[in-house]
């Protein structure tokens, strides 16, 4: 589904989670270095009343994280600059104030691949991505933290 199909979608009102609990309020950092899939993922999650957050890098990700708090991240593993998506979660984890949001890595890279990283104790979704089963996977991250 491209972005033009979930506007569309969404404008119908055809977009079922049967696992929606309140996300009202609810802090969303999208940290992707493509602009495209920042969008696509943005225009998906204003279905709901998500506060959507963006990050083109693992340094400007975490200046959002301090500044926001967010609720989820949705992180890509590849990114340019000095953090890739793994050094991110690190350090994101060894901070009393923010080791607990979840992070949920938007990845490309096979299983095994993903499998030698230290911080596999998070979640993995896998590119390419249906939105809709993203923001399906977004509310079960959410409900499980509560």
């Amino acid at each position: 589904m491209n972005k033009k199909q979930v506007v569309s979608r969404k404008k119908e009102g055809k977009f079922n989670f049967p696992n929606k609990k309140n996300s009202s309020g609810k802090k969303i950092l999208i940290v992707d270095d493509e602009k495209e899939i920042r969008d696509l993922i943005k225009e998906t999650l204003t279905i709901d009343e998500f506060n959507v957050f963006e990050a083109e890098s693992g340094d400007s990700a975490l200046k959002v994280v301090r500044e926001q708090t967010p609720d989820l991240i949705l992180m890509d593993v590849v990114m340019p600059g000095s953090l890739n998506g793994f050094d991110v979660c690190r350090i994101i984890k060894a901070d009393e104030k923010t080791k607990k949001i979840p992070v949920l890595f938007l990845t490309a890279f096979p299983v095994k691949e993903t499998k030698k990283c230290e911080v596999c104790e998070e979640q993995f979704f896998y590119k390419p991505f249906s939105p809709i089963q993203l923001v399906n996977k977004i509310y079960d991250v959410l409900n499980s933290k509560n």
